[in-house]
Parts: structure tokens; sequence; C-alpha cells
């Protein structure tokens, strides 16, 4: 997002060519052939020699666009005449706000006729860099919507039009930002993403002066990297958007709600899979020491800012023009950074609403409180495939290669047991983990992505070997089921390592030690969805760098030796692990 300012009022119509080009501008560029009275006069002064627009001229001379307007430089006007407009609002508004807001909304730069019929698609770029509809057709021309009382009258240095009302200024997303009142919270978030710096190719330099270049005309570019991060171009006119602004009450609650979730400590002790010799090793690591106090601080903010903008053009949105969901897409809504949040009713409902503000490339809700779903945005589920998140395995202590990753692609649905289970496409993967020999047993070690802070119920989903289309021939009583035990490794409030036994027994204990007592049975003909138990994390990871995070540690209790004596498959088809915030309860459902 590149928003260029004019340093002081002062900066005329050559800062402005610098940084628009013809491209940007209507085709109607060419001197009409309508009314050319005045033609042998410049437009300061057809506009001070006419009576009806001695009010506007006044402005003009006011803010000094009066010797600009009779320079050879080539413009249009569009110029309100007397009564019009109510005058004595600008008569309290500072200089450079003149300029800006009403004298640059009326000029741009080249000859714009009203020339035959003018499509809806005609537009004007002024020189404050907005937008305004140039239309109609002769006798009903229209400038942003007002008419035109007299058009094309000649100028030697382009044309002028009379209007019957002024074209209505409107700020654009990121100019709201700074008009905008009882929301500094998130005003001096978006303000410490600025970055201002001078665009030497498009001012005009002056004379060198004790060695050092000096400009005439500056053009100064500021650009933020919050709003490029959410793919919002705040200043661009042409885009059209929808804000959902919260105001300090609104964005000091989500702050506390949020930032809830991201503890993070300076430095925490996590299990090193990498380190690991053997299926029993407890190697551990000490983290890159961090900032916790900024890294809490700057997620949580950037998770109350990542969802309130929703473009217009973006084909899930369109229901919300009329507030009436399609069948398609029912009321979600997708923001610019391509989050899809299912409640839109919701998050566009006045009933929070504190004031809604009409811009020029978009609307803002200005809100008491932002209703946004926990397990869409801040306080996700988590899913760790298996097969991206496999960190070691082992076979009876002995450390092997990684093992297989099948991907199925006709998916049994008639295996989908669990009704939180949702088939979204005919494909899954699975890590099988097969034991290296007759004596062996399988042990696997996970890292677990994205976790913060909270209380979190963990599954695991495993595959049954009849899983594909192809294998459905399969006799159902010769599949076996699985004996695993799962043990977590992770970080206590103190930064130092911790160690969770899930047991099957007593979902909310940890198990002095493994055992076939403790170990959870896998159903051997369905995609399972097993419960291990639930477990407080008091150290969020999210953000932190790869490999510094929580680890899960599964091991199969059965040899190849033992499956038939024992009635237990030795071979696992692991899936992924699943954790659930406490918060959610079993009201939840993963996609896969």
């Amino acid at each position: 997002m590149n928003m260029k300012r004019y340093i002081g009022y002062m900066m005329m119509a050559a800062g402005a060519l610098a940084v628009a080009s013809c491209t940007d501008f209507s085709d109607y560029n060419d001197m009409s052939s309508g009314d050319q009275q005045g033609g042998d006069m410049t437009l300061w002064q057809n506009i001070s020699s006419r009576s009806d627009l001695s009010d506007f001229a006044a402005l003009v001379k006011r803010v000094g666009f009066d010797t600009e307007l009779g320079n050879s430089r080539t413009y249009t006007v569009w110029a309100p005449v007397n009564g019009s407009f109510d005058k004595s609002v600008y008569d309290n508004m500072s200089d450079s706000l003149v300029l800006a807001q009403f004298v640059y909304n009326h000029v741009a730069q080249y000859s714009h006729g009203a020339i035959g019929v003018m499509p809806e698609s005609s537009r004007i770029y002024t020189l404050n860099l907005k937008s305004y509809p140039f239309v109609g057709s002769p006798g009903a021309y229209t400038y942003d919507g007002v008419a035109v009382r007299t058009p094309n009258v000649g100028c030697m240095n382009g044309v002028l039009h009379l209007l019957e009302g002024k074209a209505e200024y409107k700020d654009n997303l990121y100019q709201y930002l700074d008009a905008v009142t009882g929301c500094d919270s998130i005003k001096s978030f978006f303000k410490r993403y600025d970055m201002t710096y001078l665009d030497q190719k498009n001012s005009v330099e002056g004379p060198v002066i004790e060695g050092k270049p000096t400009w005439v005309d500056s053009v100064m570019i500021t650009e933020n990297a919050l709003a490029e991060r959410l793919n919002v171009e705040m200043d661009n006119e042409d885009s059209t958007y929808v804000m959902l602004m919260p105001n300090d009450k609104a964005f000091l609650s989500m702050y506390n709600t949020i930032s809830s979730y991201y503890n993070y400590r300076s430095q925490v002790t996590v299990l090193d899979p990498s380190a690991l010799t053997s299926a029993s090793g407890t190697n551990t690591k000490t983290s890159t020491k961090i900032d916790n106090a900024y890294l809490r601080d700057s997620l949580t903010r950037r998770f109350i800012v990542r969802d309130l903008f929703y473009s217009r053009n973006d084909s899930y949105n369109k229901w919300a023009e009329d507030m009436t969901p399609s069948a398609l897409t029912l009321d979600t809504l997708r923001t610019t950074t391509r989050e899809k949040l299912s409640n839109g009713l919701q998050l566009l409902a006045p009933s929070h609403r504190v004031e809604e503000v009409q811009l020029s490339n978009g609307t803002v809700y200005v809100v008491d409180t932002l209703p946004l779903k926990p397990d869409e945005t801040y306080l996700p589920i988590i899913f760790n495939n298996a097969s991206r998140n496999l960190a070691k395995w082992f076979a009876t202590g002995t450390s092997t290669s990684a093992p297989k990753t099948v991907r199925v692609n006709d998916i049994r649905s008639d295996l989908v047991a669990d009704p939180r289970i949702q088939l979204t496409s005919g494909q899954l993967s699975y890590v099988e983990l097969v034991p290296s020999g007759t004596g062996s047993k399988t042990t696997t070690f996970y890292t677990l992505n994205g976790v913060r802070s909270t209380t979190y119920n963990f599954y695991l989903l495993m595959a049954p070997a009849n899983v594909s289309q192809t294998d459905s021939t399969m006799n159902v009583d010769e599949l076996l089921p699985n004996l695993v035990n799962a043990t977590l490794y992770y970080t206590n409030a103190n930064g130092a390592s911790a160690v969770w036994n899930f047991d099957s027994t007593k979902p909310t204990t940890s198990a002095r030690s493994h055992s076939d007592a403790t170990a959870f049975t896998i159903p051997k003909d369905s995609i399972s969805y097993t419960y291990l138990g639930q477990v407080n994390i008091p150290v969020c990871y999210a953000g932190l760098p790869t490999g510094e995070t929580p680890v899960l540690k599964l091991e199969s209790r059965i040899t190849p030796r033992q499956s038939a004596r024992l009635g237990y498959d030795a071979t696992m088809r692991v899936m992924g692990i699943v954790m659930v915030p406490a918060l959610w309860g079993d009201n939840h459902f993963i996609k896969l």
C-alpha cells in the first residue's frame, strides 16, 4: 500500500502530475466542441470574472491555487456556483484542508469535456487522488451525482464546468484513521507500521545548498506494512471494502480475551526429537530467548485486526450488500487475508454498531463489540498431520529410516462412525508404521504446532487397514485393533520440561507409568477418533521458531510375534493428532 502525501498546502499539481499517469484518467482528454465562451482567458480569469463563482473563487485564491490555474498547465475545474454549498464551513477550516478536501476535490489534470453520452464507467481522478463519476448525456451531465449547470466553458489552459453543488469529499480507509474519534487503540497500532520517505523520482529538485540537495516540490510516500500484510489497500480509491473498526472499549475487551491464550516465557525447555537415540530417550533443548511480552502483545493485536476487512469484490461477500445470505456461501464472510468466518450476519449486525461511515472506498462500521468466533480466529482447533509432523521413529530402541506415508484417494465413507469427522474430499493420508522385526515395537514422536496456552482435549486419528475402496473386500474378521500408549512432552508454567502420560482409564490424570492397562484400544474397522485425555498447557508456542513445540509420543504395545496371540495389530496407521480447546467440549468438527 503506497499512500502519497503532499507536504504543505502549496504542493501544486506538478507533484500530483508526477504520481499519476495518463492511463489513470478517462479518455475525455480533448477540448470539447461545446460552449467555448471565454476560450481566450485562463481558467482563473474565467472563474474570477464570474459573479456566480465568487464564493468558489475566494476559496481558491485564499489557498493560493489561483496562480496555478492561471499558468499554462492544463486542468479541468468543476466549480460549484454560489449558494450551492455552505462557504462558511470552509471559512472555518485550515488552508491545507480547504485545498485538499475542497479545491483539489474539484480539479483534475488535462481537459475533460462533456461529450455525447458518457457511460457509467466514466470516472475522473482529481488532484487529491479521489475518483468521481463524470457521466450523463447532453443536458443531463453529472459530476459525483451533482448536476452540471453549464458544461464545457473553454479556457486557454483547460475546461470549466459549473456545478449545482459541490462534490462530497470522503476520506478513504487510511485517512479515516486520522479522523475517527474513540478508536485510538486500533489507530495507534496501524500507525506504528507507517514508514514515510521522500520519493525523489517524482519530486522537483531545487538548488544544492551547502552541499545538500533541496526540493521545490516534495512528494512523500507512506507505506504501511500492516495493511500490506492484511492484503488491504486502505488508500486505493478504486477498491471497495467493509471494515469493522472496534472502538477502544471493544479493542480492550478483545485484547484481554485473546492475550490470555498467548502466555509466553522468555525461554522454554522442550523435548528434542532430533537428539533422541532410543525410544526411551528424554533429550531436551532450551529455546531461543525471546521478548515474551512483546510477542504476546504483537500477536494479540494482530489477531484483533486480521479479520476486520472484507472486500466487496469477493464473491463470498456479495450477499452482504442486502444482508441476504446466498444458498452457496450462506452468511460466510471472507476476509482480505482469505480467512472464512461463518457468522457473517452476527459480525455485521446493527446491534453492536456505534456508527456507520461511508468512505470513498468503502464503509466503516465502528463497533463496541467484536463477535469473532474463537475457533475460527485466535483459538483454533489444531490438526497435526502425522505425515508432516512426524519427527522421529524407532523400532525396539533402534533408530530406523522414516516410515511410509500412504495417500488414499478413495476413502470408504462408511468407515466414518464418529459424527464429528467430516469428509470434505475423498482423500486422506496416514503414516504406516511397520515394525522392523518380529520382536520389535514401533514408537513415534510428533511435533505439535500452533499450541496456545489453554486446556486442550487430545484426540488420536487412525485409519484401519481397509480404509480404501480397493481394500473393501478385506475380511473384517481378519482385521485387528491397535493397542497404543501416548505421552505428551511440554513445558510447565516455570518453563521447565514436563511429561504427561495419557491414561485410558483416567482422562484428566497423568499415569505414573505406561502399561497395557493405561493403553488405548483403537477400533479395527473404522476411521477412529480416540479421546486421549485433557491437559492444561500453560505456555504458548504459536509464533516460536520451528522445533520449539510440545511433542507427542505414540508407542505400540504389540510386536508382530504377539499380534496373533493377543489379538492386536502391530502396524499403526496414524493420520494425526487433534487438539481441541476444552472450551468447545464435544461440540466441534474435524474436516478431512
